[in-house]
Parts: C-alpha cells; sequence; structure tokens
C-alpha cells in the first residue's frame, strides 16, 4: 500500500513558481490593498473560504460528514461574484497566447477533496508522469497534510485561479458546483477537468464546451469508468465481432443501503440522486458504444421510505432493433449481471464490478502488483450460438489511463481522452429520461 504523500512536486513547477514568479499574484488573492492597486475587486470574505463544506463533500459511496448548509449557497454566490468581476475586465482572462507552460509537467490545482478528489484524482495524478499536483483546495486542511506532504492546500477557489502557474484545474466539488466552478476557471483561463455529471444542464454543458472553444483552452469530462475492466472487455467483444450484430445490452449499478444520508446528493437538490451520480457512469459507457439513442423511456424515483432524491432508476434507450437497459438501485442485497449483452453470434455475462475503486480506498495504487487485475471468479460468460460456452479473461482496467491522455493532450497535443460532446450527450439522455419519467411517456432524443 501507499501513501497518496509518496506524490512528488517537481520544484520547477507551481509549487516554486509560486515564490519564485507569481508572488504578487498569490498576493492579489489575499491582500485588499494590492487587489484595489491592481483594478482587482475587493470580494466578500466568504470568498476567501469558498471550499468549505460545498468543495469536500464526498463522492460515490463514503457517507457525507454533514448536511450541506446555508454557507454552501453564500460561497456559491461568492463565485458567482467573481465571475462576474472576470466577465466585467476587474480580472484579465487569460487564453492560451498569454501563457508560457513548463512544457515537461503540467501543474495541477485539485479543488475539492471529499472522496471523489482524495481517492478518484489525486492518487492517479501523482501517478502519472507530465502531471504534477501543486496546490488542493479544501478546508480539510490536515486531512490534505496528512495525504500528501508537501502540497499546499489553499482555502479559496478565488486564490487558485489566481495563480499564473497553475496551469490544469480538476473540479471535484460536488456536482451541484460543477459549472460554476468551471466556468470561473475557464474564465481564468485555465485548462478544466469536470468530475462527473459534466454539468447540472445540457445548456450548461453547452455553455462550457463554448467557453473553452473560444477560449482555445482544454475541457475533458472524468469519466473513469471507460478504464473499468469489464466495460473494456465488453467493448472489445462488440467490436471484435465475436457477439455478432447486438440486440440486447444490459448494465446494472446497483447496491444495498437503507440509511438515508445527509449529503447534497441525497437532498433532493439539483443534480442529486442516483441517476446523476452512478447513472452517469452506465450511460456514458453506452453513448461510448452507441451514440445518442433515438427515443428514452425511463422510470425515476425514490423508492426508500424516506428518501427525497431519486435512488432508483431503470431506462430504455432505443437504438433502431437493439435496446439498451441501463438499471441502478439501492435496495439489492445480491446483485444480477453487472454486464448482459446478446448478439446473434452469442451471449456474453459478467457478474460482479470493477476492482480499482475498492483498491484506491485500500491505498493501492497503479503500477501496483496486480492493479486492475479481476478475479478469476468473476470472470465474464461467453455463450456463442456455436460451439463451448468459455470464461473470458477480464481486461486489465486503468484509471490513470485517463490522466495520461490528459498530459498527452496537454504537452503532445494529443487527443483528449474524453471529448465533452459524449459527457454533453450523456447529459440529454438524463434530461430525457427525467422528462420520461415525470410524463409517463417514452420521450424522442433523436
Amino acid at each position: 500500500m501507499h501513501a497518496i504523500g509518496e506524490c512528488i512536486t517537481d520544484p520547477k513547477s507551481s509549487a516554486s513558481l509560486r515564490f519564485r514568479a507569481a508572488t504578487f499574484v498569490i498576493n492579489l488573492a489575499t491582500d485588499p490593498q494590492q487587489k484595489a492597486v491592481a483594478g482587482f475587486p475587493t470580494l466578500p470574505a466568504e470568498v476567501e473560504a469558498i471550499s468549505g463544506q460545498m468543495l469536500d463533500q464526498p463522492k460515490e459511496e463514503e457517507p457525507a460528514p454533514a448536511p450541506e448548509t446555508e454557507n454552501s449557497v453564500v460561497q456559491s454566490d461568492s463565485l458567482h461574484n467573481l465571475v462576474q468581476s472576470v466577465e466585467f475586465g476587474f480580472v484579465s482572462p487569460r487564453g492560451r497566447a498569454a501563457h508560457t507552460w513548463e512544457m515537461t509537467s503540467v501543474s495541477v490545482g485539485l479543488i475539492g477533496y471529499g472522496l471523489g478528489g482524495s481517492v478518484f484524482h489525486a492518487p492517479l495524478i501523482c501517478a502519472v508522469p507530465g502531471l504534477t499536483l501543486s496546490a488542493v483546495v479544501t478546508s480539510q486542511r490536515d486531512r490534505v497534510e496528512k495525504d500528501l506532504p508537501g502540497i499546499p492546500v489553499i482555502a479559496s477557489t478565488e486564490e487558485l485561479l489566481a495563480d499564473a502557474g497553475i496551469r490544469l484545474v480538476i473540479v471535484a466539488s460536488p456536482s451541484t458546483t460543477h459549472f460554476e466552478v468551471a466556468r470561473a476557471a475557464l474564465l481564468a483561463g485555465k485548462d478544466v477537468v469536470i468530475d462527473k455529471p459534466f454539468a447540472g444542464t445540457v445548456q450548461e454543458a453547452q455553455t462550457l464546451m463554448d467557453l473553452a472553444g473560444n477560449q482555445g483552452l482544454f475541457l475533458s469530462v472524468y469519466q473513469n469508468r471507460r478504464w473499468d475492466g469489464d466495460f473494456l472487455t465488453v467493448k472489445q467483444l462488440i467490436q471484435d465481432g465475436l457477439l455478432g450484430e447486438v440486440f440486447h445490452y444490459e448494465s446494472h449499478f446497483d447496491r444495498f443501503r437503507l440509511d438515508i444520508r445527509t449529503g447534497w446528493r441525497e437532498t433532493g437538490g439539483r443534480g442529486s440522486g442516483i441517476l446523476y451520480d452512478l447513472g452517469a457512469h452506465l450511460i456514458d459507457q453506452a453513448v461510448h458504444l452507441f451514440g445518442l439513442p433515438h427515443a428514452v423511456t425511463a422510470d425515476v424515483f425514490a423508492q426508500r421510505h424516506g428518501a427525497v432524491a431519486p435512488d432508483y432508476f431503470h431506462l430504455v434507450l432505443e437504438y433502431g432493433r437493439m435496446r439498451t437497459i441501463l438499471h441502478g438501485a439501492t435496495v439489492v442485497k445480491s446483485p444480477g449481471p453487472h454486464f448482459a449483452v446478446h448478439g446473434d453470434k452469442g451471449s456474453f455475462v459478467k457478474y460482479g464490478m470493477d476492482p480499482q475503486e475498492d483498491a484506491l480506498k485500500a491505498g493501492q495504487r497503479p503500477g501496483d502488483a496486480g492493479w486492475g487485475l479481476d478475479t478469476a471468479a468473476n470472470y465474464g460468460l461467453f455463450v456463442p450460438v456455436e460451439g463451448e460456452a468459455r470464461k473470458v479473461e477480464t481486461l486489465v482496467g486503468g484509471y490513470e489511463n485517463y490522466y495520461k491522455g490528459v498530459a498527452a493532450a496537454l504537452l503532445n497535443h494529443g487527443v483528449n481522452p474524453v471529448d465533452p460532446a459524449g459527457s454533453r450527450d450523456g447529459l440529454v439522455i438524463i434530461e430525457a429520461a427525467m422528462r420520461s419519467a415525470v410524463e409517463r411517456r417514452t420521450v424522442a432524443v433523436l
């Protein structure tokens, strides 16, 4: 096992640039007098603590330590003021031409250190050559200092965005803040990676895409489950034609949790609930394989006693004669197959979830023995039309390959590992599914 603190900062990148080349920029974020001299607005004091609970709510399975408070709304308003300041000329937006970046390493600022930031982002960034984790925005200073000794902890998003040494900003804050934080980062001239879901609405996603395009900036969405070993196996089986023409594709993300937690996912607000959380993974995988469907029929609702946010979804996506079933539920003690794919040449059925999430939580890291490997007991079963059924060894998963792609895109003009258009299309399906559930009808997409 590894301590995340094994992540080493490059002394030539942002951590030292803050002292050697950008001290004045940092001071602008903390010294009202210098802000006034430079033409920066004096923003409300709460902007200086914009992370707070808002940026540190956990992702996926981890229980939220406390419900969001009114302070989260105040912080959100303060970030809106910062965006307004950029738009109206108090802060000069910086496009690509205005930067001179270290070409051997990309300096990274991570916003949020809940489960998403601490488990799904920081360890992977630290494992990828060409990326240097230079700062973390969070209120959980002690936790970062334990996990990442030597990495500066910044109390506010404003300060991070004012740091000229930071090139890439990772938005790992709660889904409800994704649009606002990412928009501020793009307006500040930063390249941006956003954790899923991309944004709260299709319109917000398109706005971010347009802004990044106009600014000449890199924008990507962290869809890590494209690098699940089982999904990579399904993808290869389909691409290789082993299943023939696919008529039925089914994917489940079920779990058993009777208690209603207090975090933002289960409060019933905008962007909360299982469809935006776990459903976003399954939808992205389906769109990656098949593109947008012709229509969506969905059942989405709060099933558990006392639940206010949706904790159950069942989506049927129509692709001509092929149907895709995407299902997620919270009261499933004994889950069925994770994948079931049926074609005119055979079927493939796979149980069990990808092991990388549990491995990361246990302190394992890319490169460790057994990293990304499935257990033989969970290998999927291929049943051909002709011949004997056989087990198919699961391909090796690798969440770190997403960030390798990010580094290649920024340093070597490589391809964006996740085109944001695909994640925007995922939101098209989510919006159609919510409309279908409310109106109890099939909703056309194409």
